[in-house]
């Protein structure tokens, strides 16, 4: 049956891997394969056109971040303002710091100064 696109029931064992039709069933339903009977063939039916297109949309699904994973994603903005803050604590430190030796340098007593 490979000119109508309708997997024979040998493809559909190959497929399942099951020759009971409940399992073959069952195992479409899990994948989410779509499928149809149509008589008089007493097996589910489906085309190798329906499983590509549900494994496509399987794997273009699988690659977006879901909801869940935008929660632990890294805040990349985050990071670098906090980068941005240290760097500032530590240029003000360092400011302060020069400042206070200069001032120290400038007092009446100070050690090296000739005032």
């Amino acid at each position: 049956m490979m000119s109508s696109g309708i997997l024979s029931r040998d493809q559909l064992v190959e497929l399942t891997g099951a020759k009971q039709l409940a399992k073959q069933i069952s195992l479409l339903k899990a994948e989410g394969i779509p499928y149809f009977f149509s008589p008089p063939m007493d097996y589910p039916r489906t085309t190798w056109e329906i499983i590509h297109e549900t494994l496509k949309v399987q794997l273009e699904s699988n690659r977006k971040p879901t909801p869940q994973d935008q929660m632990y994603s890294i805040n990349i903005d985050g990071l670098e303002e906090a980068k941005n803050a240290a760097k500032e604590k530590a240029r003000k430190h360092k400011s302060t710091t020069l400042r206070k030796k200069k001032e120290k340098r400038l007092l009446p007593g100070a050690e090296g100064n000739d005032a």
